[in-house]
């Protein structure tokens, strides 16, 4: 399958034996072939190799001439997003975290004032952003890496003036603040609600159904793979656990036809979970996840 957007071109098949790395390499010879035909050449210091899966034997460069041979890529960027062969987010994480911190770093090196509006401004504007850029595909599910995202906004807010004496979830509670770990849950659900709307695109085929108590709803994907690793990757990926989040939630706040009206709802019944993100040093009752205060039977 061949896919294009603005500068950039995927080809992508699934390899499963010798011969289909050699269809492989004839697409993209044919590839090659057509830019030639119209004028074009593709850049190949820019090829990426992407390879998934367990079976090492298929995973070789391809020679595309004899000048051009594409050899494995150990991360790929993809439209902002940093993907590995093992669809890790590990190497996303720390990339985005890497420039969230030198922008915070920026800030409080040039701006003098400690003020809470002033730095939640610049925080919203400057740091926060870099920290959210598609948040639904990335929302890692291992605390390490939850506290990783969330210490950026922890350490930026310590310097809050006011703020210096109190514990992370005191501040974001005193700043009206949510952690970015709630932050991404509540994308993950406004994107479902999206895509149940017809407003994206329903990649995942996901085949919803509408219930008289709980409004609408898809079964959630748990994978049935071979290997527990890639069953692993299915239930924590974004369709799978996005459902759980969407699944969660009263019909009478997704059953709402705009978009604004959702967004109001949904803000209203989030703020009845305690939002206690995991942080490193702190004893955290659960994962703070809104389905993790479900189950312990919140909200009241």
């Amino acid at each position: 399958m061949v896919k294009m957007f603005v500068d950039d071109s995927k080809v992508h098949k699934t390899i499963t034996t010798e011969e289909d790395r050699s269809l492989l390499l004839q697409d993209m010879k044919r590839i090659e072939e057509w830019a030639e035909l119209n004028s074009m050449k593709f850049n190949a210091e820019k090829f990426q190799l992407l390879q998934h899966g367990s079976n090492q034997e298929l995973k070789k460069p391809y020679q595309l001439n004899p000048q051009t041979e594409v050899v494995g890529s150990e991360v790929v960027r993809d439209l902002g997003i940093n993907v590995d062969p093992g669809l890790s987010w590990k190497s996303h994480i720390t990339d985005i975290t890497k420039k969230a911190r030198k922008m915070a770093s920026w800030i409080l090196r040039t701006f003098r004032t400690r003020e809470p509006d002033h730095m939640l401004q610049l925080y919203k504007s400057y740091v926060r952003p870099l920290l959210e850029y598609c948040s639904p595909l990335w929302d890692p599910h291992l605390i390490g890496e939850i506290e990783r995202v969330e210490a950026v906004q922890r350490s930026f807010t310590s310097n809050i003036k006011g703020c210096e004496d109190m514990d992370y979830w005191a501040r974001l509670k005193t700043l009206g603040l949510w952690s970015l770990q709630r932050r991404r849950e509540r994308f993950k659900i406004l994107t479902m609600w999206k895509i149940w709307k017809g407003l994206l695109p329903n990649h995942g085929d996901i085949n919803f159904r509408m219930s008289l108590r709980r409004g609408p709803t898809a079964e959630r994907p748990l994978g049935k793979a071979r290997l527990k690793g890639v069953n692993t990757l299915i239930f924590n990926g974004f369709t799978s656990s996005s459902l759980a989040l969407f699944n969660a939630v009263p019909g009478n706040i997704k059953d709402r036809e705009t978009a604004a009206g959702v967004k109001s709802a949904l803000d209203a019944y989030l703020s009845n979970f305690p939002d206690s993100p995991p942080v490193r040093g702190y004893s955290c009752p659960n994962k703070n996840s809104i389905l993790s205060w479900i189950s312990a039977g919140l909200p009241h």
